[in-house]
């Protein structure tokens, strides 16, 4: 049984009473497959310009760099890195490389209509918070 709530942890996180993740993973994820892709961009670009191409990050080094970048715990990085792999990874891959911010945009349009009226009723509003952004 153990072996199983293990797996279920490394698959899902930690389940709080409503039944999802607690701590969700998915930005240190993003990020990663932001990074592997890049490290992907550079090797061919190197390769194009008949340069020596750079050797890319492993997964596990990639796990290690967004335990401190999102200020997780230190055991989160076997857990990101038992998530990103296989066809998961290609996942996040594809999610970095052909994800359009169109959604994001209309969010933010809509955020900065309500800021306005706010701003007229005297209610000051920020839009310069994102929960889960990376600590630089």
């Amino acid at each position: 049984m153990d072996r199983l709530r293990d797996a279920k942890q490394a698959l899902f996180g930690q389940p709080n009473p409503e039944g999802r993740p607690r701590d969700s993973d998915e930005a240190a994820l993003r990020w990663i497959g932001s990074e592997a892709d890049n490290d992907s961009a550079r090797v061919g670009m190197a390769r194009l310009k008949g340069e020596k191409p750079p050797k890319p990050r492993s997964v596990r080094g990639l796990a290690r760099e967004a335990v401190k970048r999102f200020g997780l715990l230190e055991n989160a990085e076997e857990r990101l890195r038992k998530k990103f792999s296989g066809t998961v990874a290609q996942k996040w891959i594809d999610f970095a490389s052909l994800h359009d911010d169109i959604p994001e945009q209309i969010e933010h349009n809509a955020l900065e209509r309500i800021q306005k009226i706010l701003d007229i009723q005297g209610i000051t509003m920020k839009l310069d918070y994102i929960e889960n952004w990376p600590k630089e």
